[in-house]
């Protein structure tokens, strides 16, 4: 009987003892990155606007790493902060934005957002005009142009091959 007590007994400190409302593990951070414009779309030379918000359910911030192209830009301890960012820095082509949140508990966790830089040249129109047209076998294609640049541009068929 006393050893039945004392296993109820065990059994029952094991099961409260296990049922703690706290958790085990520390969570994560989540970083919000939203930027302006809002397509997302920068022509090189303007500049552009990334607005940054953090939330943490529980412990404290340690840094916050932002990171363009995988290079530190910005390492501030800020929740909330708007940074500026040129573009004369950058090539044309999509660039990564990335934040690292670390906590004071070593808890990290990373976000990533990718903007456009398009290019600033305006690309030239080209036109173009037939000036003949030659009846051909439906059984050929024509597999590429030879562009040349004579007083007046000709192109011509470079290839045909059998279907």
């Amino acid at each position: 009987m006393y050893k039945t007590l004392l296993l109820s007994i065990f059994t029952v400190f094991i099961v409260i003892s296990g049922c703690s409302n706290k958790s085990t593990y520390s969570r994560k951070p989540v970083t919000n990155i939203q930027i302006t414009p809002s397509n997302k779309i920068v022509t090189l030379g303007n500049d552009f606007t990334v607005n940054f918000h953090t939330k943490i359910k529980e412990g404290k911030i340690k840094k916050i790493d932002l990171l363009i192209d995988n290079q530190i830009i910005v390492t501030t301890t800020d929740l909330d902060f708007i940074k500026s960012f040129s573009t004369k820095n950058l090539l044309p082509g999509n660039h990564t934005i990335q934040t690292i949140a670390e906590k004071t508990d070593g808890v990290k966790a990373s976000n990533y957002s990718t903007i456009l830089i398009a290019s600033d040249i305006v690309p030239k129109k080209s036109s173009f005009k037939i000036v003949n047209t030659y009846p051909h076998n439906p059984k050929y294609f024509t597999e590429g142009f030879n562009f040349t640049t004579d007083y007046f541009m000709k192109v011509r068929a470079t290839m045909a091959l059998p279907i």
